[in-house]
């Protein structure tokens, strides 16, 4: 298994594409693009949670993306559905530097009544953009056309 950087490829198989290569120009680098541009990087908790992992076999080739839960909130705008607890505004408040000019519980309260920003917003677009389904299924497809490309190019010998 190979995680956020990894080549996603053993030598034996080398003739055929990287899937997680793809995954990781295509899904897993515009996802964090999108994390650092939106600043949802307070406590880098987040940003350190995307990560993806590949599986080779003989028969198969998959990969599996991973991020917090927390990520699908930000991007619909449901954060109401887990609202963050006191210690994570606590904290969300010390990483970004605005110990004393904001109360934590204040804070709190006005998520657990309001929402938050990106609630209020209904999500994050640029999330929106690279977590959805149509995204999904084209970088399958860049992976199917690719890995037809690189077959119909071997050259195959019968013994």
């Amino acid at each position: 298994m190979h995680s956020r950087g990894g080549s996603g490829r053993n030598q034996s198989n080398s003739i055929f594409m990287d899937l997680g290569q793809l995954v990781q120009t295509e899904l897993v680098e515009p996802l964090i693009e999108a994390i650092l541009d939106e600043d949802m990087v307070a406590t880098e908790q987040l940003l350190q949670s995307v990560r993806y992992e590949t599986n080779l076999t003989p028969n198969k080739d998959e990969v599996k993306v991973y991020a917090m839960d927390y990520l699908l909130e930000l991007r619909d705008g449901e954060q109401y559905k887990s609202p963050p607890t006191l210690a994570d505004i606590e904290e969300w408040i010390l990483a970004k530097d605005l110990e004393g000019m904001l109360d934590p519980y204040a804070v709190w309260q006005s998520i657990l009544e309001d929402g938050t920003t990106w609630d209020q917003q209904g999500g994050s677009t640029r999330l929106k953009v690279v977590l959805n389904p149509d995204n999904i299924q084209r970088i399958m497809n860049i992976a199917i056309d690719e890995t037809i490309n690189e077959i119909s190019q071997t050259q195959w010998t019968v013994r």
